[in-house]
């Protein structure tokens, strides 16, 4: 499967992948930088809001826990 890409320039650019590796690449960039960037403000709001640093990392820690809990769930019998 060929993708023909436009440029701005007009020159056009042939590329080898499938449309498939190309949204999995986008959904990928996404599930790291969306937390990257959400994640300051929430820490920055939670400190101005005056709580103490302990429960800033109490409040973080707690999606963790439940993705933990989560992943430990998954029933898999194919794994070596």
């Amino acid at each position: 499967m060929k993708m023909i890409w436009k440029h701005c320039d007009g020159s056009a650019k042939t590329a080898r992948r499938p449309a498939v590796l190309e949204a999995t690449a986008m959904r990928c960039n996404i599930a790291v930088s969306l937390p990257a960037v959400v994640g300051p403000k929430v820490g920055g709001t939670l400190i101005g809001m005056g709580l103490t640093l302990t429960m800033n990392f109490i409040i973080f820690s707690v999606p963790l826990i439940i993705a933990a809990i989560a992943t430990r769930l998954i029933k898999s019998e194919n794994v070596s």
